[in-house]
């Protein structure tokens, strides 16, 4: 029998945002081309296996590592709903956006003093949140950068926002830094943040002692297969819709 599935509950903060802008879609829907593109094994390891070698082992490439992939597809993402612009002149920092409603503000660094690296524009942006998310008691609501996406010209930071399914509060806006060096256009579906729920634990720490044979074991039945192990022995399907 199929279990009830746990329901996240999106309320739009305004009439135009219901008219235009999308809702945070499933984290597995946004997955990046770059990572689409790239081969489970690299053409520089298949080569190798045309030849005896000392160590005819299989070397996987990033698709392969389930942990990395899930991380991609966790929870939901907000994309941009329409072309920003953002520029430096004579030092001062511009932003426009295409449509729809304001998607982001730059704001005074002087009340958060949030430090700002080197590497980053010395200004503190933050995004809208355009849907407020509403969970069942017991659950809590991370809200970060989009996992693995460091290609992106920007760094959204990271907050745990307790909810509830009846209140449905909106968690205020979302600060990000703009990587130094970049000016142009970030395009309309541009990830801004994932939104992660997890249900809310108590956690002990418990102190365990090496047995190092149970590792040796442990490892040989890893390393038994090319891949595949984790996958079927650990992982277990995440599912967000």
């Amino acid at each position: 029998m199929r279990r009830d599935r746990t329901v996240v509950t999106l309320t739009p903060s305004s009439t135009e945002v219901e008219q235009v802008v999308p809702r945070p879609l499933p984290a597995k829907d946004a997955m990046p081309e770059w990572f689409k593109a790239i081969p489970p094994f690299s053409q520089a390891t298949e080569a190798l296996h045309t030849i005896v070698t000392a160590e005819p082992r299989r070397q996987p490439s990033v698709k392969r590592c389930v942990p990395f992939v899930d991380a991609f597809g966790l929870g939901y993402v907000q994309e941009t709903w329409c072309d920003i612009l953002i520029e430096t002149t004579d030092g001062q920092i511009r932003f426009e956006w295409a449509a729809g409603p304001q998607p982001l503000e730059i704001r005074n660094n002087a009340q958060s003093l949030m430090p700002i690296g080197d590497e980053y524009l010395q200004a503190e942006f933050a995004w809208q949140q355009p849907w407020y998310v509403g969970l069942p008691p017991g659950y809590s609501l991370l809200v970060t950068h989009p996992l693995n996406r460091w290609d992106l010209p920007f760094v959204s930071t990271s907050g745990v926002v307790d909810n509830s399914h009846t209140m449905r509060i909106p968690f205020g806006r979302i600060p990000f830094l703009v990587k130094r060096g970049f000016s142009g256009v970030i395009p309309v579906g541009t990830p801004m943040f994932q939104l992660i729920p997890f249900k809310v634990d108590s956690w002990r720490r418990k102190d365990d002692r090496l047995d190092e044979a149970s590792l040796n074991r442990l490892a040989f039945k890893v390393n038994q297969r090319f891949t595949g192990w984790y996958r079927e022995s650990v992982w277990q399907r995440k599912v967000f819709k």
